[in-house]
């Protein structure tokens, strides 16, 4: 069994691409049942990137240290081509020519997986169409958090935190104030491949499947939009069904939430 150690991390900015991150966009998992939001981030060089927010290089490395099988080997599981973090020239299997955006940089894949256990459906019969219907709407109620700043001078932005906060006297949570900069959520339309973000997530220690550490994430704070990326690689090619079921990887306790972390 995996040995648990803190693990939550806040990357720096990054390139985000491959990403499906809302409702509706989950893709089918290793197990039945099972679905997978899934992203690529992008960073540059560790002297520029990583030296700025060191979370993910701690929360690996802990990761690493309490469950390599060599305990020397264990930054094997960092960096490099057996490593979590690794740049795209490291990654086997990938064809830099097709990633030009990445040439140079780290390159992270993350996935938030949904089991039929972190669902409490076990034993659920996806054929019934009631059952599918309860189903297919905790997946979406499962999608990350994907969030961003509002600017107090659009009025756009200003009707958002109006609306955002019926949803929140509904709720009986706190008011946002539009007069301030506050965090709303992102409509799918304002967010694509290509806009820079930060995640935050946690890694983990998968030892049936992979043996090696893994990256989940729960919310990505969109810090600004940028040219839609058209990569010549499609998200299978990339992805597969790496993403293990999330049973295999439960979210540790105090997972961090943007609506509370000033950025």
């Amino acid at each position: 069994m995996a040995t648990k150690v803190k693990s939550d991390f806040i990357t720096a900015e990054g390139l985000l691409n491959f990403s499906l991150l809302h409702p509706g966009q989950a893709k089918d998992g290793q197990r039945a049942g099972s679905k997978a939001y899934t992203l690529e981030l992008s960073l540059d060089p560790l002297v520029d990137a990583f030296t700025a927010n060191n979370s993910i290089i701690d929360a690996v490395s802990r990761v690493a240290q309490a469950n390599a099988p060599n305990p020397n080997l264990w930054q094997s599981f960092v960096f490099g081509p057996t490593g979590i973090l690794r740049k795209l020239e490291e990654m086997p299997g990938r064809n830099p020519s097709l990633y030009g955006y990445a040439h140079g940089k780290y390159v992270l894949s993350m996935s938030k997986t949904l089991s039929l256990k972190s669902l409490k459906m076990e034993g659920a019969d996806l054929t019934n169409p009631t059952v599918r219907a309860e189903y297919d709407r905790k997946v979406a109620e499962a999608a990350p958090k994907v969030v961003r700043f509002t600017d107090p001078a659009n009025s756009a932005d200003a009707q958002r935190v109006q609306e955002e906060n019926v949803k929140r006297v509904a709720r009986g949570e706190t008011l946002l104030d539009a007069s301030q900069r506050v965090l709303i959520p992102c409509h799918p339309s304002e967010i694509w491949d290509g806009c820079t973000v930060r995640v935050f997530g946690h890694c983990y220690w998968e030892g049936n499947i992979h043996k090696k550490v893994l990256l989940s994430f729960d919310q990505v704070l969109l810090v600004r939009q940028g040219p839609r990326l058209v990569p010549e690689a499609s998200p299978d090619a990339v992805f597969g069904s790496f993403a293990p079921p999330s049973d295999l990887a439960p979210p540790p306790a105090g997972q961090p939430d943007p609506w509370k972390i000033a950025i």
